[in-house]
């Protein structure tokens, strides 16, 4: 197992030096534009920020399905064509399907899009998956912590697992017990140590 190559996609690059095998495959890209919305429009991607001044847009970065290049000597026959429709459908269902999970995301997570980093809420890719009414698998594809898919902001780019922290609940000063996101605290952690660090 130890001789094995562990990229062997590698052979294909032709200078392997300067390839980025880490690299984070943007495939959203969330904006804020002026004016509002009367009501969300995942299909098109677009969602009401619930302020008159903006509104986002979420758009598949990666532009229209891929090109598909066609052999002079193909056949069109029935069942090819059938199979060539049930192809672009598929791949028009996956880039619809990416898109209204980027939606679902921007609305869950309006704070964030609004203020930034240290404001994400908690948040499980089985509530989206709920709301989108589709499987929980579809949206772990996108969102999984070992993906390398990301969402562009203008507050930056994160890969697509950071908008799902996970809840800690915190204590109030009450009987009532509140929840907070792992990523606010990390957040507010930083500051802390940034400010001390100042002193």
């Amino acid at each position: 197992i130890t001789s094995l190559n562990p990229r062997p996609a590698s052979g294909y690059i032709s200078d392997t030096s300067q390839a980025d095998f880490n690299s984070l495959d943007v495939i959203l890209s969330v904006e804020k534009k002026p004016g509002s919305v009367s009501a969300d429009d995942f299909e098109n991607g677009i969602i009401s920020s619930g302020n008159p001044d903006f509104h986002y847009e979420v758009h598949y970065t990666n532009g229209d399905l891929p090109e598909i290049r066609v052999s002079k000597d193909f056949a069109f026959n029935t069942k090819a064509t059938q199979k060539a429709n049930e192809l672009v459908n598929m791949l028009k269902f996956r880039q619809s399907s990416i898109l209204m999970q980027g939606c679902a995301i921007v609305k869950a997570q309006k704070a964030f899009f609004e203020k930034g980093p240290g404001n994400l809420a908690p948040r499980t890719r089985r509530k989206i998956a709920l709301q989108l009414g589709i499987n929980e698998s579809t949206v772990s594809r996108l969102t999984g912590r070992n993906s390398s898919r990301a969402i562009q902001t203008e507050f930056g780019t994160f890969k697509a697992d950071y908008f799902f922290p996970s809840a800690l609940r915190q204590s109030s000063g009450t009987t009532n017990n509140s929840q907070i996101s792992s990523e606010a605290v990390k957040n507010r952690l930083y500051e802390i140590i940034q400010e001390h660090r100042e002193e």
